[in-house]
């Protein structure tokens, strides 16, 4: 089968590895000390904004949540004790289901892309790690915001992005492929709340994303 599309972007945790509820995870984990409330918040805060890199979140913690002033060391250190706590396990967790299947296939056939909001030289090596570099043209993350990469992308790759794909599992992806007026498929895994907007095309996992491609290009 060839796919009715140009190009595929893809967010990384939560639609290639099945890595978003472990990052979730960490960021509560940083702030447990604070409370049962604090805890709360930050689980609400990055479950509505799983695709934002982790510098932005950490100061809306501190200086929101927590009333701190701003203070870049303290981010810097929050962050550094972040990536400590989650790369091993991002290298070693599961793939999403379907997705190694699907990049085997369809990698050769036609440019795959990561935009995610991970610092870039650290997806780079997780990607790397993983033995999944072969099959993207470009590996992308933080500090950039995700409508800069796509767009960097698709002029650099002499892509049209209406004949493209964004798959993703956070609204940050949903809105970074509006902003291009390119088609979407969402990622909701079963017994997560969706959060994308109605008529949006969704799927499971990646097994299924022949058939959301094809939706979402109509």
């Amino acid at each position: 089968m060839t796919l009715p599309c140009d190009a595929i972007f893809f967010d990384f945790d939560g639609v290639i590895v099945d890595s978003a509820i472990l990052k979730l995870e960490a960021f509560v984990e940083i702030y447990r000390p604070h409370g049962e409330a604090v805890t709360k918040a930050v689980r609400d805060y990055q479950l509505a904004h799983g695709g934002v890199s982790r510098i932005p979140k950490f100061r809306y913690f501190e200086e929101v949540l927590l009333g701190n002033p701003p203070d870049e060391a303290r981010i810097a250190e929050l962050a550094t004790r972040y990536e400590e706590m989650v790369v091993e396990q991002v290298v070693r967790t599961p793939a999403i289901a379907g997705a190694e299947a699907f990049l085997e296939r369809f990698s050769n056939e036609l440019p795959m892309f990561v935009v995610s909001g991970t610092p870039e030289e650290e997806l780079r090596r997780i990607v790397d790690r993983r033995g999944l570099t072969r099959h993207f043209r470009a590996v992308r993350g933080a500090p950039k915001v995700k409508e800069v990469i796509v767009a960097e992308l698709l002029e650099a790759h002499g892509l049209t992005a209406s004949r493209c794909v964004f798959v993703g599992d956070a609204t940050t992806d949903f809105d970074a492929a509006a902003h291009h007026a390119m088609p979407f498929v969402g990622v909701v895994a079963e017994g997560v709340e969706n959060l994308f907007p109605e008529g949006t095309v969704l799927i499971t996992d990646l097994r299924e994303l022949e058939r959301g491609i094809s939706e979402a290009l109509g």
